[in-house]
């Protein structure tokens, strides 16, 4: 998977964190999640990943990415204040081999979309992402090309990833194509970290 490398860590923080804090003053008049911060909720929980990898060829001094078999096991778990969910998730790429990666996704009031920032062996990518109905789009664009992952619920516990990429938008090729199923419950193992919201706001 292709990853948009950023300047530093901090100021991709900063910027995740800027909707709900600015020099002290709140954006958020009640500091309770909204309605869509909740809709991160359907990613807590413990996942496994299967799928079928078919990059465009990249490779730098230290990997070839390969064509094959993907895998993954995923857990995800609520901030403590609820704004955002933290994902841990161990990745076998062909080519590669095993890789960690952990991933913050919060909602960003101010442009009205979600953030997802990625890091791990590759560097560091910064997604925004939208979600109609049981379907979540994540954009970034890494070398100067655009990609694009779509993340459709089939139910509250399947999803399928379909990744794109490609020198345009309208030019995109499919690279990936996983199954991802929920194997454990929300409420487990730690009940204040995976425990849904209450509906509302």
């Amino acid at each position: 998977m292709h990853l948009l490398r950023i300047g530093t860590f901090a100021t991709v923080l900063a910027v995740i964190l800027g909707g709900t804090f600015c020099f002290g003053q709140t954006t958020r008049s009640t500091l309770k999640p909204s309605a869509a911060d909740q809709k991160l909720g359907i990613m807590v929980g413990s996942w496994v990943a299967h799928g079928t990898f078919n990059p465009e060829g990249e490779q730098n001094d230290t990997y070839t990415l390969l064509a094959g078999k993907f895998s993954s096991t995923q857990t995800c778990g609520w901030t403590a204040d609820r704004f955002g969910v933290i994902c841990h998730s161990l990745a076998y790429i062909p080519g590669v081999g095993k890789i960690a990666v952990t991933d913050l996704v919060a909602y960003d009031s101010d442009s009205k979309n979600y953030l997802f920032l990625e890091v791990g062996p590759f560097g560091s990518g910064l997604w925004r992402g939208t979600v109609e109905g049981n379907t979540w789009t994540w954009t970034t664009t890494s070398g100067n090309e655009p990609h694009r992952l779509t993340i459709k619920y089939i139910s509250e516990n399947s999803c399928v990833w379909t990744m794109e990429e490609g020198p345009n938008l309208q030019s995109l090729k499919t690279t990936m194509q996983v199954r991802q199923t929920r194997v454990r419950s929300k409420s487990a193992p730690n009940a204040s970290a995976y425990k849904r919201p209450k509906s509302g706001g």
